[in-house]
């Protein structure tokens, strides 16, 4: 059942209760009239009533009155959660912000050299001419992996022997896995992609 629905019901149960309400208390008020309870309901209903108006035939209205900011207030409700009036849907496209790391010269083939990039300990490595980058620590632990031996792709931690292949971060003996950071040389330098920025509109 939709929120409408459900507000509609609450609205519709409370009016139906008002009116059993009021016919009753016009029936106790003139127990000797065997249409109590039909006179009640008509002057629920805003009719006369040849016994004048007691204090509850102003309940009616309310409820009435009630069922109706009942119904709004759920319609109110249901439009505020549209996914049409989501926030996060209007968001702009994103794209990443680069960093200069270094030149190329600083980090000959088969060689790593360890960057700290606004508080990121980074680590960038050469791969026979590829520049690969990744989290300068092993796993979950502070030790840093700059002291480790580097094989093609592959590094050894040198604290535990730890095995990771630099392309995807991923242990080959374990199940821990190095934060991998985008890389592009443009210009003769290294630069590191951190972060992102919305994409210029126009």
């Amino acid at each position: 059942m939709s929120d409408r629905r459900r507000w509609l019901a609450l609205g519709l149960t409370l009016a139906v209760a008002v009116l059993w309400y009021a016919s009753t208390l016009f029936r106790t008020a003139h127990p000797s009239d065997e249409n109590a309870y039909f006179q009640g309901f008509a002057l629920s209903l805003g009719g006369a009533s040849p016994y004048g108006a007691p204090r509850f035939v102003y309940l009616p209205i309310f409820a009435r009155a009630g069922a109706l900011a009942v119904g709004l207030f759920g319609e109110r409700a249901t439009t505020r959660h549209s996914p049409l009036l989501q926030v996060g849907g209007l968001r702009r496209p994103q794209q990443p912000v680069y960093r200069r790391l270094c030149p190329i010269t600083d980090v000959p083939a088969g060689t790593m050299k360890s960057i700290d990039v606004d508080g990121h300990a980074i680590l960038l490595a050469n791969v026979d001419g590829e520049f690969l980058a990744v989290s300068n620590q092993c796993g979950d632990s502070p030790l840093p992996l700059q002291f480790s031996s580097l094989q093609g792709a592959e590094l050894r931690c040198s604290w535990h022997g730890c095995r990771y292949d630099l392309r995807s971060g991923r242990r080959l003996d374990g199940d821990e896995r190095l934060t991998v950071f985008p890389v592009a040389v443009e210009s003769g330098d290294v630069r590191l992609a951190l972060g992102t920025e919305p994409v210029p509109q126009g």
